[in-house]
């Protein structure tokens, strides 16, 4: 028997065709989560028309940043730069490169909670369990984490 899944939430970048917003929240979609940046200098074309058309829409919105290996200050400069949040944005770190140590994504992360006065999310799948292995980690355990694993059993980090 397969379970039903009701999209709520949708995860864009600059590549994803867009056709509307408010169609979109019509039909059921409560938000809109947008990649905004990678690295240290990276920047999503699309981010800055796509969250004023989606909050006019009356979608929440969220903003997500590609973690890589380079110079973590830097990232969370062009990160918070670029995405503009505001106390309502959802802000993310996508842990998927493998080029991203763990100490990177604390210090990633650590430096958005500074900024911004909250916690980000993690975005990750295999990448953080493989690094995690077996070890319970109390800071990553304190995060939301956006499991990215796709299938009817997912199994997240021991707590």
């Amino acid at each position: 028997m397969r379970a039903l899944t009701i999209l709520r939430v949708v995860d864009l970048y600059q590549g994803d065709r867009v056709q509307s917003f408010k169609d979109a929240a019509d039909s059921g979609i409560w938000g809109i989560t947008q990649k905004a940046t990678a690295g240290a200098t990276g920047r999503d074309k699309k981010y800055k028309e796509r969250r004023s058309a989606a909050i006019d829409a009356g979608l929440l919105w969220g903003a997500y940043h590609w973690g890589t290996g380079v110079d973590v200050t830097k990232q969370v400069e062009n990160f918070l730069k670029t995405a503009e949040p505001d106390d309502q944005t959802l802000v993310a770190l996508d842990f998927e490169d493998p080029r991203m140590t763990l100490g990177q994504a604390r210090q990633f992360m650590t430096g958005v909670a500074e900024k911004l006065g909250r916690k980000a999310i993690l975005y990750s799948g295999h990448l953080i369990k493989e690094k995690l292995g077996n070890r319970t980690d109390a800071f990553f355990g304190s995060h939301r984490l956006w499991l990215a694993q796709y299938d009817p059993d997912p199994r997240v980090q021991k707590s």
